[in-house]
């Protein structure tokens, strides 16, 4: 679907107020595949809400995004794990490894 062109003419008829944030992707039928409709997702949630604005870095600090996972359960816990013993200060992007316990 052009979910674009669905969430603009939803807010043109009132349907969802003009100054809410509706961030989207592309599913998978429409391009690519589930692991692309994943990144997409991602992407599209990030560029919403950030596209255009300045930028801050924070020292000592990244941003981990493992991207689709089908065993993220267990990957990302460990991956939090190991971090964690490092003393690494990370901010984890997208981890639905407690959904899906």
């Amino acid at each position: 679907d052009d979910l674009r062109s669905f969430i603009e003419n939803a807010k043109n008829e009132g349907s969802v107020p003009t100054d809410y944030a509706v961030p989207f992707a592309h599913t998978p039928a429409f391009v690519g595949s589930h692991v692309d409709g994943y990144d997409n997702m991602v992407r599209g949630v990030f560029e919403h809400f950030w596209k255009g604005q300045p930028r801050t870095e924070i020292k000592g600090r990244f941003n981990l995004i493992p991207g689709f996972d089908g065993f993220c359960v267990g990957n990302n816990r460990e991956l939090k794990r190991m971090l964690s013993l490092m003393g690494v200060d990370y901010t984890f992007i997208q981890d639905a490894s407690d959904q899906y316990d």
